[in-house]
């Protein structure tokens, strides 16, 4: 009997966009749910041209947005969180 070979399944990979964009939206649900109270999201590939939509999707959950520069690196790090007041 002939050994058979395992067939490959096509593997959906997002682009670095969409996969930063999820990250943003989980960050999101999980500080609208309580789940967490905060969230800080970094090694985002350009953290600036996600911040409006991010902004607006965490007004509209009613959730506190920052973004956050490190002042030795220049790398950005987005903060949701906590519930906004």
């Amino acid at each position: 009997m002939e050994a058979r070979k395992p067939t490959r399944l096509p593997i959906a990979e997002a682009d670095a966009r969409e996969r930063d964009e999820a990250e943003l939206a989980t960050a999101i649900a999980l500080v609208a749910r309580g789940t967490a109270r905060r969230v800080i999201v970094a090694g985002l590939g350009n953290a600036e041209s996600l911040a409006p939509e991010a902004l607006a999707n965490a007004q509209a959950a009613h959730v506190a947005f920052a973004l956050d520069r490190d002042p030795v690196t220049g790398a950005i790090a987005i903060v949701i969180g906590p519930i906004a007041e």
